[in-house]
């Protein structure tokens, strides 16, 4: 069985497109395809969806069911209203203390399921070092422990983040970003998970310590902004698990070529 190592699939499919496919025997085929830029490289591909970021076996049955019913079913519930609110197809949209930690637990499963942060406990723990530590042993262990990958996590507060203009945003293999500190949001750095090429959600220290359980900011970006994003995005990639970024339109991925290698 193949698994999706770090992004659902839902999400890499909301930045793909359809493409069609001609097979040997004339017959048309549409597919899923996205923009991909591998890292350290100038050439553009497209993937199927389906093979992005996955790999046969990598996770076992009893870690994909987890993952999927405790944490991308509710974050997926979420997002569509996020990516239906960025749409303008609702006015508003109120989360409740309970939508706010299926958020936060969708960012600390990103973080469960880096290659990197895997292969960092490999290296450098007593475990990891003399005992064969699978992707599921791993994962499975962070849940039981329930580790806080974040300082503070509990004090996150988050602001939607809506595309407006010529640019999407991208995502990389990731799926998630550090953002500088932005002084009129916090002094702190932030973390930012596009949920689509529309939107995002931006985690950060807020300033003030009062905290609205149901109330979430707006922050609406124009292109030069989403870029920046874009280039953070680019940049956090190189850090950590040095793969790849993904797009929906080829022309997001080109301007960053620089950035990524």
């Amino acid at each position: 069985m193949k698994s999706h190592i770090l992004l659902p699939a839902s999400i890499i499919n909301s930045f793909g497109h359809k493409e069609k496919i001609i097979s040997e025997n004339g017959k048309i085929n549409k597919a899923n395809y996205v923009y991909v830029l591998k890292y350290k490289k100038s050439e553009i591909e497209m993937t199927k969806v389906i093979d992005y970021g996955s790999e046969e076996g990598y996770f076992n049955e009893s870690i994909e069911s987890v993952l999927s019913k405790k944490y991308e079913t509710p974050f997926g519930d979420i997002r569509k209203h996020l990516i239906d609110f960025s749409k303008k197809k609702t006015e508003t949209i109120v989360f409740t203390k309970e939508d706010f930690q299926v958020l936060k637990d969708y960012l600390k499963m990103l973080l469960y399921r880096s290659k990197y942060f895997y292969n960092l406990y490999c290296d450098n723990s007593l475990i990891g070092k003399y005992i064969r530590t699978t992707p599921s042993d791993y994962v499975g262990l962070c849940l039981d422990t329930n580790v806080e990958p974040l300082p503070d996590f509990h004090k996150y507060s988050l602001t939607i983040v809506v595309a407006k203009g010529s640019r999407h945003f991208v995502n990389n293999f990731g799926g998630f970003s550090f953002i500088n500190p932005y002084k009129p949001i916090t002094n702190e750095r932030m973390y930012f998970v596009p949920v689509s090429p529309s939107c995002g959600i931006l985690f950060f220290i807020p300033k003030s310590d009062k905290e609205d359980d149901k109330y979430v900011d707006l922050l609406i970006a124009n292109s030069d902004e989403v870029l920046y994003f874009n280039k953070q995005i680019a940049i956090t990639e190189t850090i950590f698990e040095k793969d790849s970024l993904i797009a929906i339109e080829e022309n997001e991925l080109r301007e960053l070529i620089d950035t990524f290698n």
